[in-house]
């Protein structure tokens, strides 16, 4: 579904919302740059990463360390699988198609004016979402909510497309949930 909608914005909204985000007034540019940055991944790696060596090796709580290690996997593998798709596909950005009107693909092509497809800030939304459902389930339609609100973000600075932004949070969302059936919770003695 998610490549099917992918294809339908590729030829059909990508370009004209691309070049009507382009006309968003600076404040409404400056509030949708807040929103962005959390879908900055680098943030919930540094800190779950951290947490969790200080859980699993010197408090040595299970369950807490359990959490991090999901966020470390499910935001670090599903921008992993996201760099790959963005190396061997090479889209050229919004800001390309604004100024000398390049439109699609460039494969194999390395750098950030050709690193649209799949959008990573994207994937990120959706993974924490994911993890959010998980371990906050009461809030789950929140927890969506918000993430797609950051992935949608992606649109309105300009930073990438549509179908950009739905190959993303699908990707963080299959990758994140593929990776909660693996990696189990641990089993914790009565006691303890």
């Amino acid at each position: 579904i998610a490549l099917l909608l992918g294809g339908i914005c590729y030829f059909t909204i990508d370009r004209p919302l691309a070049r009507w985000a382009d006309t968003l007034s600076p404040q409404t540019n400056d509030a949708w740059q807040l929103v962005t940055r959390f879908g900055l991944s680098e943030w919930y790696l540094v800190l779950a990463g951290f947490m969790l060596v200080v859980y699993k090796l010197i408090t040595r709580d299970e369950i807490i360390a359990w959490r991090c290690w999901l966020i470390v996997a499910c935001i670090g593998g599903s921008g992993l699988v996201v760099n790959l798709f963005k190396w061997i596909f090479g889209r050229y950005r919004p800001p390309m198609l604004l100024s000398n009107d390049q439109f699609g693909f460039a494969f194999f092509e390395h750098g950030y004016m050709v690193h649209s497809f799949p959008s990573g800030h994207s994937a990120t939304a959706a993974a924490l979402a994911m993890l959010a459902c998980r371990f906050m389930p009461r809030f789950r339609w929140l927890w969506l909510c918000l993430g797609l609100l950051i992935a949608v973000s992606r649109i309105f600075v300009g930073a990438h497309y549509a179908s950009d932004v739905i190959v993303g949070w699908t990707i963080g969302l299959l990758f994140s949930a593929m990776v909660c059936r693996v990696i189990r919770k641990p089993q914790i003695a009565d006691g303890q």
